[in-house]
């Protein structure tokens, strides 16, 4: 039991973080994704790009629209299909990727760790990115 204790005395900051993670994880990684594909320059341009890539073709066919926006969006977006993994769940994954390295470079800034779990927390569950 002491040493339980101890344990959780040493560890709770990490623990925590873990803790609020895994329920970020689970609230977030079924949400439905959708896209409104009449929009030419945002979501119909990237399916459009993705569409290309599936076809063997980089971004498709040149024209006003193929430099508007960077190709990193529609390649990440093939390679979850090519690799078969759920948008939602790659997404939110990232996203706590983005929070822990955030929260790990204002620790230096920072010294409380109780600070840092409210900033975190204030991140990680941001209903912007629900």
């Amino acid at each position: 039991m002491k040493k339980i204790k101890s344990f959780l005395k040493k560890h709770w900051f990490i623990l925590t973080i873990l803790f609020l993670c895994i329920l970020r994880f689970l609230f977030t990684f079924r949400l439905p994704s959708f896209f409104i594909y009449s929009l030419n320059y945002d979501d119909g341009l990237m399916a459009d790009q993705v569409v290309s890539l599936l076809g063997g073709h980089y971004l498709g066919a040149y024209s006003y629209k193929t430099l508007i926006k960077g190709p990193i969006f529609p390649l990440l977006l093939f390679a979850l299909r090519i690799y078969k993994i759920n948008y939602s769940v790659a997404f939110t994954l990232l996203y706590i990727c983005s929070c822990i390295y955030f929260m790990c470079s204002l620790k230096y800034i920072i010294k409380e760790k109780k600070y840092l779990i409210i900033i975190f927390v204030l991140l990680l569950f941001n209903p912007v990115t629900f």
